[in-house]
């Protein structure tokens, strides 16, 4: 989840500390599972987004695992 982050984007998060501690953060993820189509993958998204400095960090993941699912 963390590994296609760059340095750039994580060396200053003072912008996310701001935006948490105004009210300005907006959090979201999504997930997908199709079973007909891969029934042991499954993966995710995220984006951490400050509606007044316009600065975000996301990311995505999938698994492959016995387990997947939604």
């Amino acid at each position: 989840m963390w590994k296609e982050l760059n340095r750039q984007d994580i060396e200053d998060l003072a912008w996310l500390v701001g935006a948490i501690q105004r009210g300005s953060l907006f959090c979201c993820t999504d997930g997908s599972y199709i079973r007909e189509i891969a029934a042991e993958v499954c993966g995710a998204a995220w984006i951490l987004y400050c509606d007044v400095t316009k600065r975000s960090l996301h990311g995505a993941f999938t698994e492959k695992s016995k387990g997947a699912g939604s």
